[in-house]
This record gives C-alpha cells, structure tokens and sequence, in this order.
C-alpha cells in the first residue's frame, strides 16, 4: 500500500511541477527580445540618432510646418542637411566649417545652386528661373558680383563683367 501511495505521490508532484510550469509561463514569460518584431507606425516631432558614446550622429524634426534631417560630422557640427520649409521650397546643404558650404534648392524663382566660402559669403551661383533663363554669377570676396553670365528663353547668350561698384 505505501509502493502504491508513493507512485501517487510521484505522479502527482509531476503532474503539479508540470501545470505549475505551463501557469508560470503564461502568467510571468518575458518576451523573447531577440525576436523579430515590426511596428507599422512611429510618431513623433524629434528623432535624434546617436552613436555609441551618446553623442548625436543625426536628428529629423518637424518645426511647425517645416521638417529637418541633420547628418553631424565627428565634432558634432552638422554636416549635411536637407530641409523643406514650412511654404514647401526643399533644400540641401552640405558643410564643412573650414573649407564652406554647398546649398542645392528650389526657392520661389527656380532651382539653384550656392557655393558659399567658410565665413558664410556666397561666392558663385547657379540658378534656372520660372522663364527657363538659366545664369551663373561668381562673386568676389565681399559677395558682389563680378562676372555674369546666362543664356535666356530665347537661348541667347550673355555675359557681363563687373567692377567694383557693380557697374557694366
């Protein structure tokens, strides 16, 4: 009678440690972080991407009704951006404090492009306007210009020459 009390027994504390196993999985399992997951949809006004050592690497925002991606160099500065302001006029630009910046945009006349010089003075310009006359100006160390020169709608060719009080 004890043989058979004792299998009982056995098979009873198997069969507890078994559904106390199942309860105790359901109730307190973690999920499995390595598992692959996806989400549809993240909102937020501010991303900010930052590398191993917490410093800040890249950052998307939206300003009111313009949004902003920031790439920042080794030091922190921000490198290359691209930005469509809040009236829908998209841009590029792309720095390096010692050296300038280039800014590639369409503004309210047409498609253009800046070189700037490393203390901020646009030094050449290439632009297309909304009457397809397309021009290229190269300014001297001040920001006047210098030398112009375009080919209009028409495709006649002009080019000018400046002085220093941006007189022909």
């Amino acid at each position: 009678m004890k043989d058979h009390t004792n299998k009982i027994m056995l098979i009873m504390a198997m069969f507890m440690g078994l559904m106390g196993g199942i309860i105790g999985q359901k109730l307190f399992d973690a999920p499995d972080v390595n598992a692959a997951s996806q989400v549809e949809e993240v909102r937020a006004e501010r991303f900010v991407l930052v590398d191993e050592e917490g410093r800040e690497r890249a950052v998307l925002e939206s300003q009111g009704r313009s949004t902003r991606l920031a790439l920042m160099d080794n030091e922190g500065l921000e490198a290359a951006q691209v930005v469509v302001s809040a009236d829908g006029q998209p841009a590029m630009i792309l720095s390096e404090p010692s050296r300038g910046k280039i800014f590639v945009g369409v503004i309210q006349g047409g498609p253009g492009i800046d070189l700037l010089d490393s203390i901020g003075i646009i030094r050449a310009s290439l632009a297309l306007d909304r009457q397809r006359m397309v021009s290229l100006t190269l300014n001297d160390s001040q920001g006047d210009p210098r030398l112009g020169a375009g080919v209009d709608h028409t495709d006649s060719p002009g080019v000018s020459m400046f002085n220093q009080v941006n007189r022909e």
